[in-house]
Formats: C-alpha cells, sequence, structure tokens
C-alpha cells in the first residue's frame, strides 16, 4: 500500500472517531520519530489546536493540542525510505501527501489552517482560510 492510500485509509477512520470538536481551528500533522524494542521509525501524526497564527513561523500555536485521537500515529514506509535522504526530503514528502488528502474538506467543522512539520519547529502550512 502506498503512503497516499495508507494515510487516506488512516484519515478516514480518525475523522469518524472526531466526535464534538468544533473548538479545533487547525489541524498539525507531526513527523515524530518513534522508537521500538530495538529499532526506531518515523510517524505521521495529527492532532487539533485551539489556536492559529498564519504569521508564526515558530509553530508555537501548535504545541498545546485540543485534540488527539486514540489512534494519531500512522507509519508510512516511503517516509522512512525519504529518512535516508534528510529532513528536508521527508518534509516535502509529507507535505505532499497532506496537501493530497486535503483533510481541511472532510474535517467536519470550521478550520483555520492545516500545517505539516517536525515537533522542534521546521514545517510548512498546507492550507489556510
Amino acid at each position: 500500500m502506498s503512503d497516499a492510500e495508507a494515510l487516506s485509509s488512516w484519515w478516514r477512520k480518525i475523522v469518524g472517531q472526531a466526535g464534538p470538536t468544533p473548538t479545533v481551528r487547525a489541524l498539525w500533522f507531526g513527523l515524530v520519530e518513534l522508537a521500538a524494542a530495538e529499532d526506531s521509525a518515523w510517524h505521521l501524526y495529527v492532532s487539533g489546536c485551539r489556536e492559529f497564527d498564519r504569521e508564526d513561523g515558530s509553530g508555537d500555536w501548535a504545541c498545546d493540542a485540543e485534540w488527539q485521537p486514540m489512534e494519531r500515529y500512522l507509519f508510512l514506509a516511503d517516509l522512512n525510505a525519504h529518512a535516508a535522504h534528510g529532513t528536508v526530503t521527508m518534509l516535502d514528502h509529507a507535505v505532499d501527501l497532506v496537501r493530497r488528502l486535503a483533510p481541511e474538506r472532510s474535517w467536519p467543522y470550521f478550520l483555520e489552517g492545516v500545517a505539516v512539520g517536525f515537533d522542534d519547529g521546521d514545517f510548512e502550512l498546507t492550507w489556510t482560510a
């Protein structure tokens, strides 16, 4: 299964479990390396944020999650393959995936923005209202 197919399937499930979350104004798709028993792998995760500031280059608005689904982490094989080429390549891949997913279209409430990035600050806005 391609990363795009995996992301689409996972997102449909996540949105179906979203419940009443009208206070979420932005979605953050984060890139994080999770450690397993003897290995680690990169995952994409999602959280919903109460605040959004398109002018904030630090992404501080994404620090306090208002909504975090139970199954918020998704392993993506191609994302991990891109890890060998550095964080810029990984971010580009994830941004492309989220843009094609267009989560702002399927989120059940009003959104102001969607971003993809690393928790340490490198991120890109993929959509703003």
